[in-house]
């Protein structure tokens, strides 16, 4: 069995036509479902229109170093609340 990487959660937030004055508030909870998933919950003060973007990367990596990590998942906020399952065991693992 192959072990896990360490990954670390990253967020990129992309607001569908919407316009959110000052600093939003967005805590997560990342869990580790198995061997290269993780579920990452989210709460947030941003409107339902608003969707959040998921990713993990290889944590550790210079500035330099190739990137490790998966594509972005869509996280759709509904109710001050959002989540997305991160399948990494989905993607080639650059060597």
């Amino acid at each position: 069995m192959m072990k896990p990487l360490i990954m670390s959660c990253i967020f990129a937030l992309c607001l569908a036509s919407n316009a959110f004055a000052g600093s939003p508030k967005i805590d997560f909870t990342p869990t580790v479902k198995g061997d290269f998933q993780v579920q990452v919950d989210i709460n947030t003060d941003l409107p339902d229109a608003s969707v959040l973007s998921v990713s993990l990367s290889k944590h550790g990596l210079a500035d330099n170093d190739p990137f490790v990590g998966t594509d972005f998942i869509k996280a759709p906020v509904n109710g001050g609340n959002a989540s997305a399952l991160v399948d990494a065991g989905k993607k080639p693992i650059p060597s």
